[in-house]
């Protein structure tokens, strides 16, 4: 388990492209491309994502009155994952501990026999194309999301102080 420090987050979705491509323009860094999994659970709002073939898990902490989110990542692991990053996603999820005991755990073996066997969890393809950016001391990024043939953008900011 791989804990992080907790960071307060603001995010912005937009449905169509270009609608924040001058805060993007000038950065002028190059976009990083990645293919990602994420692994939605009706039962929480937590952050279950497959990309580079690990698992990263971020845990909602709490929500500022200002509408900012706490999040606090909580794992990232390599597959093949192993029973305890298991039981960590399961958590996440708010669901109970699969039955049983594993070694090991492959990227297919998780989205099919883990993933597909709940019926609160769903797994989305989305292909990112992500660029770092700043405003105001805090670090950002632009994203570019394309999931089930719709495109969005996103802009998010970071900060461990939810004042900044």
């Amino acid at each position: 388990m791989n804990e992080g420090t907790c960071r307060w987050e603001w995010r912005s979705f937009a449905p169509s492209p270009g609608d924040f491509a001058g805060i993007v323009a000038m950065q002028g860094e190059a976009p990083a491309v990645s293919h990602e999994v994420y692994v939605l659970s009706s039962l929480s709002p937590d952050n279950v994502k497959v990309r580079d073939r690990s698992l990263d898990v971020k845990t909602m902490v709490s929500v500022h009155p200002t509408g900012l989110q706490q999040w606090c990542p909580t794992l990232k692991a390599a597959f093949p994952l192993d029973d305890a990053a298991l039981r960590t996603a399961c958590q996440a999820w708010r669901i109970a501990p699969l039955p049983g005991s594993r070694s090991s755990c492959t990227l297919d073996e998780f989205l099919r026999d883990v993933v597909g066997s709940q019926p609160t969890l769903r797994a989305v393809a989305v292909d990112k194309q992500r660029t770092r950016i700043s405003g105001h001391e805090c670090p950002g990024e632009h994203v570019r999301l394309a999931v089930g043939g719709a495109v969005w953008e996103s802009v998010a900011f970071e900060h461990d102080d939810p004042l900044k």
